[in-house]
């Protein structure tokens, strides 16, 4: 259980990688980010995270799960992120100060979360294939970011008055296909 908030610097040139192996790695962090990915001023070294479940047990509002950010050139596959599901809380969010780009998704499940995947301003050209968002309040929420890609996805059975929210407050929103 990470019940601490953490911030993980990824170091220029040299790749990063989060296996869980099948894992369940809890959170129950009562304020802000739980686990942060970032890297320093390079923005293309490696980072890859699979083959686990991200799961919050704590009661605080307005946390978020896991949070990449300042990241080029990520890959998140075969993991699920499930029980984020507090007031205002998030699963999975992307940006931040500056973006997260050149990156790809696959085989990632969202379920049971207030918000299940924020992805911010300066995130762009982003693949996501094969992701699941179920039972989740606002599946998918884009803002400021351009060039994401939505293949093979399913968004279904989810409770949020909008599946997909694409929001534009200080630039223009273009390219996003699903």
């Amino acid at each position: 259980t990470l019940s601490a908030v953490t911030t993980i610097t990824i170091t220029n040139g040299k790749p990063f990688i989060l296996d869980l192996m099948g894992r369940t790695l809890s959170f129950s962090h009562t304020t802000g980010v739980g686990l942060t990915f970032t890297e320093g001023a390079t923005f293309r070294t490696n980072l890859t995270i699979q083959n686990g479940i991200f799961t919050y047990t704590g009661a605080s509002a307005s946390i978020t799960g896991v949070a990449i950010t300042n990241k080029g050139h990520a890959s998140v596959r075969n993991v699920r992120f499930t029980a984020f599901n507090t007031s205002g809380a998030t699963a999975l969010s992307l940006g931040g100060t500056l973006g997260v780009e050149d990156s790809s998704f696959g085989d990632v499940f969202f379920t049971s979360n207030t918000n299940a995947l924020s992805i911010g301003k300066d995130s762009n050209q982003n693949q996501w294939s094969s992701v699941w968002f179920q039972a989740n309040t606002n599946p998918i929420v884009i803002t400021d970011a351009s060039g994401n890609s939505f293949k093979d996805c399913l968004v279904q059975s989810n409770t949020g008055v909008k599946s997909v929210q694409i929001i534009a407050s200080t630039i223009n929103v273009d390219s996003n296909s699903f």
